[in-house]
């Protein structure tokens, strides 16, 4: 483990707040990581797909401009189909997917690639090509930003919808 902490030497003054992006607000997003996973309560599987913001009109609540560093990261859960679901919810997740790949322009590339899982050192399990095991990152979409208060009681972002704005 690494315990080098020399960075708090640095100007601490210069790390920007984490600033909340408003309710509507269009932003380019990038996938950083897709986590496999189960549900805690329901054992149902998902992945979760992590965020950066990398590009878009970025103004906090004020209307003040800020910096896509300052913007914490964004999950959004995709459910995959289980097999207690019925037809319709099956379905439902499936278009979800389908929604979520063509986004992206990745489904091309699912098509002809397909996916695995990859579990690292830690024990973190993330969605991969199955023909090369490389972690499905990097690619970039438009996405409307909504916020969901979490079980902690903290304000986050979350997506709201992909877009195809180009």
């Amino acid at each position: 483990m690494d315990n080098d902490f020399g960075f708090l030497d640095d100007r601490m003054d210069d790390v920007p707040e984490p600033t909340l992006l408003p309710v509507g607000t269009e932003c380019k997003i990038k996938i950083a990581a897709m986590y496999v996973g189960r549900g805690r309560n329901s054992g149902k599987p998902y992945v979760r797909a992590s965020f950066v913001v990398t590009d878009g009109d970025l103004k906090n609540e004020e209307g003040e401009a800020i910096l896509p560093v300052a913007i914490p990261m964004m999950s959004s859960f995709i459910s995959q189909p289980a097999d207690e679901d019925d037809e319709n919810t099956a379905m439902n997740k499936k278009m979800r997917w389908k929604g979520f790949l063509s986004t992206f322009g990745l489904l091309e590339d699912f098509g002809n690639r397909g996916f695995t899982t990859v579990t690292d050192e830690n024990e973190t399990v993330f969605l991969c090509w199955a023909d090369t095991a490389e972690k499905v990152e990097g690619y970039e979409a438009w996405a409307t930003v909504d916020q969901e208060v979490g079980e902690d009681g903290v304000t986050r972002n979350t997506i709201k919808a992909y877009t195809s704005k180009a």
